[in-house]
């Protein structure tokens, strides 16, 4: 019960404008996302993905020799922040 009462009604969420947050109710908030998750995303296996950032490090080795060290760990880096840690 003290759980339900001290749940929000209200949110802010950002809007498609730069640095604007719009307010909404928490209900409508989920029915959005939920809908959105349904139209725009597609599940995809988690081996496939693993398989997939495996092949990307790969790559990013083969290339290594024509990348300077900046490049190289600008990649690396985006890389392992995208790193699939079930897989």
């Amino acid at each position: 019960m003290w759980i339900e009462e001290c749940t929000p009604l209200w949110i802010l969420v950002p809007s498609d404008k730069t640095n604007k947050w719009v307010p909404m109710r928490v209900d409508e908030y989920i029915t959005t996302m939920q809908q959105t998750l349904n139209d725009e995303c597609k599940e995809i296996d988690i081996q496939k993905l693993a398989a997939t950032h495996k092949q990307a490090k790969e790559l990013l080795s083969k290339f290594a020799t024509i990348m300077d060290d900046n490049e190289y760990n600008f990649i690396e880096t985006f890389l392992e922040t995208r790193r699939i840690s079930n897989a």
